[in-house]
């Protein structure tokens, strides 16, 4: 959504109109499904509906809008062998909105959590909406709910956080020294929290919207810190480690008491397991376990 919000910014501010393709509708295998977005500003497309055929035809149909300046609505369908002319070897449909945007109405994606579109034209931001199609108008929430909590700055968290924001993932970094709460170390972190590592609640409260992931310099830290955040209704909790570590660490869990089911919710070792060894592999391995929970698709560690 950065992108986009990017790319409606630099059109704005350069007084240039915008068209905004929006997938409303999607029915069976496609790319992308409804709130995936382009835009085009004369000049250069940004953002993506899917690629291939669809994003071709729907690129045509922006410049068009962009002539014409009227809202349009296509419905681009991909039989199978349609498909694999290109490539792909997905079916179905989408249906894509086309809206026109004279500069003074590009909204500031900014200014709220809810992009809402207009059949026939018109597009507005707001704090309060119903994500999808009603009623002729189409509402996509423009931030993605919960926090992505990096306990612990070094290299691997250094390497995952950048990662983390191109998938649309905020982060805080919650660290006990100062030194590793640098911007300059995490550009693009939401927020840096230099925190007790013994104390969490003293700096935060994790919401069950949220994820945790444990990778301190230290295993005792990292336990600390396991056994304050299996309390919290956190959505995932994992912890960079051996499988020698997770059996300590899991003993240590169930002496403190913590519910076997929690226990058993951890992921440890982090990451999906493809052999990761350098910290951009591993932080490569943890951001694909979280885009697969985050998409409810069960995958093993």
């Amino acid at each position: 959504m950065d992108t986009i919000k990017s790319a409606l910014d630099a059109a704005r501010a350069a007084g240039r109109a915008a068209v905004l393709c929006t997938v409303v509708e999607r029915r069976g295998s496609a790319p992308r499904g409804p709130g995936a977005m382009m835009v085009w500003t004369g000049g250069s497309f940004a953002g993506t509906i899917g690629g291939g055929l669809v994003e071709y035809e729907a690129q045509q149909e922006a410049r068009r809008v962009l002539e014409t300046k009227t809202f349009t609505q296509q419905t681009y369908r991909l039989t199978n062998e349609g498909a694999a002319d290109l490539g792909m070897v997905c079916g179905g449909q989408v249906t894509v909105w086309f809206t026109y945007l004279p500069p003074a109405e590009i909204p500031d994606l900014a200014a709220g959590r809810f992009l809402t579109l207009t059949e026939g034209g018109g597009a507005a931001v707001s704090d309060h909406s119903e994500p999808g199609v009603h009623g002729g108008r189409f509402s996509v929430a423009l931030q993605r709910p919960g926090m992505v909590y990096l306990f612990g700055g070094g290299h691997v968290s250094q390497a995952l956080a950048p990662v983390l924001d191109r998938i649309d993932f905020a982060v805080t970094v919650v660290e006990e020294r100062p030194e590793f709460l640098s911007p300059d170390l995490f550009p693009t972190a939401r927020a840096l929290v230099r925190a007790d590592f013994f104390r969490l609640s003293d700096a935060l409260t994790l919401t069950a919207d949220d994820y945790a992931i444990v990778m301190t310099r230290g295993h005792q830290a990292d336990l600390e810190i396991l056994l304050q955040i299996l309390r919290s209704p956190a959505r995932y909790v994992g912890c960079i480690g051996s499988r020698k570590k997770v059996a300590y660490t899991q003993a240590k869990l169930r002496e403190a008491g913590i519910d076997e089911a929690r226990i058993q919710s951890l992921h440890s070792p982090i990451g999906l397991a493809i052999g990761a060894e350098t910290p951009a592999e591993i932080a490569v391995s943890i951001a694909a376990q979280l885009i697969a929970h985050r998409a409810g698709a069960e995958i093993s560690d």
